[in-house]
């Protein structure tokens, strides 16, 4: 399928992109655009915690240097059904939608970020295709351990709330309906849209990819650890 801009498209007619086959759109395609309010929540089906050491070689004429060992949560979650609504995720210009989404969870010194993305790998004479939806997480080492710490009990289950609206290059239909289930679409790249001249470049907003500050009360992510417990 091709995906086009249309400048005026969406609710608030701030711009939309809409997926078509053939020559031109027939008018009738559901269009796509930025939404305020989206998000779900992951049920994390099955994690590993993966502990890895760097080794190097060393000249016994110098101090030794630094050993790495650094350690992560990796698995897959799948979205969960929600009363008031429900959610796929797809790219646009493709009709296949995924429900799994990859995690990787990892210590990291210098701040805590998080990514929410999807890997679409074409046909590629030095890779077999791919594709993928994953949420990339970095946690200052304290609270890695405590989560680390939580993890390690049988009984224990990882959730991970995702506020999709924040990242970037995710986009949905307007629905009236609450209830009704929809598909979330990534735009894989801005070479993909067939008029991307069309599109504003105050469209994209920001374009710090790597800076995504928000409110410490209102968080791009939230990672919860749920255990049973019984009353004496």
């Amino acid at each position: 399928m091709k995906i086009k801009f249309i400048k005026d498209g969406g609710f608030n007619k701030n711009g939309a992109f809409i997926e078509y086959d053939g020559d031109a759109p027939t008018g009738d395609e559901p269009e796509y655009e930025r939404q305020s309010y989206l998000g779900f929540d992951l049920i994390c089906c099955s994690t590993e915690i993966v502990t890895s050491f760097d080794v190097i070689n060393e000249k016994e004429d110098r101090e030794p240097a630094d050993r790495i060992t650094s350690s992560r949560v990796i698995g897959n979650g799948k979205i969960k059904p929600a009363r008031w609504d429900s959610f796929s995720l797809s790219f646009l210009g493709s009709e296949k939608t995924y429900s799994e989404v990859s995690i990787n969870i990892r210590s990291n010194t210098r701040g805590e970020a998080a990514i929410l993305a999807g890997l679409n790998i074409k046909d590629d004479l030095d890779c077999e295709p791919a594709d993928e939806f994953y949420v990339q997480i970095e946690l200052f080492p304290d609270r890695f351990e405590r989560l680390v710490s939580e993890l390690r009990h049988s009984d224990a289950k990882l959730f991970i709330h995702i506020k999709t609206a924040e990242f970037r290059h995710f986009y949905a239909t307007w629905s009236p309906s609450i209830s009704e289930g929809r598909v979330i679409k990534f735009l894989d790249s801005e070479r993909d849209v067939e008029n991307q001249d069309d599109i504003p470049k105050d469209f994209w907003g920001s374009t710090e990819h790597s800076k995504m500050f928000s409110n410490p009360l209102d968080p791009l992510v939230s990672i919860s650890v749920k255990r049973n417990t019984s009353v004496g």
